[in-house]
């Protein structure tokens, strides 16, 4: 055997070899990202739980604001001043 028919043989293993690299590649990088988007679609989920929560308290703060307006628009002027007195001491 000379050098020329070595050369022959373990090119088309090499050749073999950088394709099934790259094909594997390929796969792993479609795997990763279908484990990322699954991943992103959790912390998605666990944003809108958190963001219900907050729209929750808002209205609840709203709702004790309103209660709050109006009991100031009920007030007369003496109120009114013993309420302004009352929030500078707070």
């Amino acid at each position: 055997m000379d050098d020329f028919d070595i050369i022959k043989r373990i090119v088309p293993l090499i050749t073999a070899l950088l394709f099934a690299m790259l094909i594997g590649g390929c796969i792993n990088t479609c795997v990763s990202y279908n484990e990322r988007i699954d991943n992103n679609e959790d912390i998605i989920d666990s944003i809108k739980i958190v963001n219900k929560d907050y729209k929750n308290k808002l209205n609840k703060l709203d709702s004790i604001k309103d209660a709050e307006i109006i009991e100031v628009k009920k007030l007369d002027n003496d109120s009114t001043v013993k309420l302004f007195y009352r929030l500078i001491r707070e």
